[in-house]
């Protein structure tokens, strides 16, 4: 069957059609509605059949479906067909050349009127891969040993600024200076567990202060003492790890005599001549001056009895605070007599349990 052939049989239909929709309206309505109605629907077939006939006059019998074989063109398009032609519409981008060489841009109706206009690009977004996060909490076998062995490095050195002078403890780390590192990379770690840094309360203190005043603070580990205030601080250690800190004993410090208004121990009252220490920052001290110490309690037996052996160096209980319950505050004042120790001031060293 050719395709002229298709087109009579769809005219002689659509004119059998024609006619009974005429007759349909003409029994229905009046019979001036029937007759507007029949040249309205005579004036649709006609344009049909035109269109039609100048298909068969081009000569072409291709079908007007772009994707269809010329061998094939009057075959109907079942389902089957549909569902094919719909995948591979889907599967292969339109091209130029209609064999899917290239991929076609969409052409608008202004994209040669207006060049101004920017034709439509469509691009295939990449699929983006979830990123794989490290499970928490779990540290590998290296990492666990170099805690461990950090961990023990800590407790001797720190059972050895306790239980031994300051005199010794100054030679320890003159001849390995990396084991004060460790000691206060080990403190660091203890001091982020408290959850009141004696330290902290001390800058609020000194921050009240008039800003004339001179400070010396003896063990001041990285000066954050200094760094926090706008006083004037010496800041002594066993080792200096920064510009603004002088490595010295404490028992011996490279200031005059009466020089500071204040002195503060701050967890620094290690080792077994304390009462050296107690006796040194009195020398520095100014008449009235304040001598400030903050301590762990558990170092301390009674707190009278340590208030009591401060005192006997020279010096008056003004203010205690024991509401914090790792740490004491207490602050002294410079008396006018020397005083006269009865005994050591001997405090239990602070050490760390193995874990």
């Amino acid at each position: 069957m050719s395709w002229t052939d298709v087109t009579w049989e769809s005219d002689t239909k659509d004119t059998e059609q024609d006619g009974l929709i005429a007759a349909l309206f003409g029994s229905s309505k009046s019979h001036g509605d029937a007759a507007g109605s029949s040249n309205n629907l005579t004036s649709v077939s006609s344009k049909r059949r035109k269109r039609k006939r100048k298909r068969d006059d081009s000569g072409s019998t291709d079908d007007p479906r772009p994707d269809a074989k010329n061998d094939n063109a009057c075959a109907p398009l079942t389902k089957k067909n549909k569902k094919a032609e719909r995948k591979s519409s889907r599967e292969t981008p339109p091209s130029a050349s209609g064999d899917g060489s290239s991929p076609v841009i969409p052409s608008t109706p202004h994209s040669k009127e207006n060049p101004k206009e920017k034709p439509v690009v469509f691009h295939s977004s990449p699929t983006k891969e979830r990123p794989v996060m490290p499970k928490k909490g779990k540290m590998s076998l290296q990492e666990k040993l170099r805690n461990k062995l950090d961990s023990g490095r800590f407790r001797y050195v720190n059972e050895q600024l306790y239980t031994s002078t300051s005199e010794d403890a100054v030679a320890l780390f003159q001849e390995e200076p990396r084991l004060f590192d460790i000691y206060h990379d080990g403190f660091a770690t203890q001091v982020s567990k408290w959850p009141v840094n004696p330290v902290d309360q001390i800058i609020s203190w000194l921050r009240k202060k008039p800003t004339s005043q001179v400070v010396a603070d003896l063990g001041c580990g990285e000066a954050k003492l200094a760094r926090s205030v706008e006083q004037r601080v010496h800041s002594f250690d066993l080792v200096a790890n920064n510009k603004s800190v002088t490595a010295c004993d404490m028992a011996r410090v490279p200031l005059g005599k009466t020089s500071v208004d204040i002195v503060v121990f701050c967890l620094s009252l290690m080792g077994t001549n304390l009462d050296d220490f107690l006796q040194e920052a009195r020398r520095i001290l100014r008449p009235n001056g304040i001598l400030k110490v903050a301590e762990v309690k558990s170092r301390i037996d009674d707190i009278d009895d340590f208030c009591a052996a401060i005192c006997e160096h020279g010096f008056e209980l003004t203010s205690r605070d024991e509401e914090n319950r790792m740490f004491v505050d207490t602050e002294f004042v410079k008396l006018s007599t020397s005083g006269t120790p009865q005994g050591d001031l001997v405090l239990k060293p602070c050490l760390y349990k193995r874990r």
